[in-house]
């Protein structure tokens, strides 16, 4: 049996970069948490040599608690990258938990 792990954790730079990279084939989830108290527009890429958008949304905030939102799952072939990026650097936080194949 299988079990899921968090793969990578961190914060959103405010241009695309790698937040994780699959080391085998595997499912994996994101979990997005804006911490600012303003809304923050979010891009996540599943690059797989070409870099291609699969999600770009505005991340709002609810008074003082932060707007958090899971995605997934997204297959990846082992080398692929997962990249984001999000308006404003250090606001947004993500987990990535995953399975391997």
């Amino acid at each position: 049996m299988a079990l899921t792990t968090i793969r990578a954790t961190g914060q959103l730079a405010a241009a695309a970069a790698a937040i994780f990279t699959a080391t085998g084939d595997c499912f994996v989830n994101i979990a997005l948490v804006n911490t600012d108290s303003v809304t923050r527009a979010v891009n996540l890429y599943h690059n797989t040599g070409t870099r291609r958008k699969f999600l770009s949304i505005d991340l709002v905030t609810r008074g003082n608690w932060p707007a958090s939102k899971p995605y997934g799952p997204l297959f990846m072939k082992s080398g692929d990258t997962l990249d984001g990026d999000a308006a404003a650097a250090t606001v947004v936080d993500f987990v990535i938990t995953g399975v391997n194949l």
